[in-house]
């Protein structure tokens, strides 16, 4: 049987103190606070968008974003760089979004068409349903709940 390796001896004094200079005691609440050391800007290398919620590893070994890495396990295709969102359209600008074909600025949920336009809920369920874009006349001034 092979020894195993050694781990270097602690060097703070109080045994159930850490020695990483990633968790560091507050003075104030006496709660861990994580300090990220040395972290650079990253960009994916398919989009090249820097946020992400979880940075994931392409097939080469390049660093991709979550949605970058999701499209790929799902299709096992890169990700179309069309299918980028807008830097500019942030969860707080959703009131100023504008559905390209009624051109309502409410809806539930957006989605996408697939020339990468901005489409509300009505519109995108009735493309996928008649394969042609929903009439401006049957666009309703006040969204109905379902009685179910």
């Amino acid at each position: 049987m092979t020894p195993s390796p050694r781990l270097p001896p602690r060097t703070s004094g109080s045994p159930g103190a850490s020695s990483s200079p990633r968790s560091r005691k507050n003075s104030i609440g006496g709660s861990k606070r994580e300090h990220k050391v040395g972290v650079t800007a990253t960009s994916c290398a398919n989009c090249g968008t820097t946020t992400t919620p979880l940075w994931r590893r392409a097939g080469n070994g390049q660093t991709i974003c979550n949605a970058c890495g999701l499209y790929f396990k799902a299709r096992n295709l890169t990700r179309p760089t069309w299918l980028k969102r807008n830097t500019g359209a942030k969860k707080a600008n959703r009131q100023h979004l504008v559905c390209a074909n009624c051109r309502t600025t409410t809806t539930p949920l957006w989605r996408r068409d697939s020339s990468g336009n901005t489409i509300c809920n009505a519109c995108g369920l009735y493309f996928k349903l008649h394969n042609v874009h929903r009439p401006v006349t049957m666009k309703r001034a006040v969204i109905k709940r379902r009685k179910r």
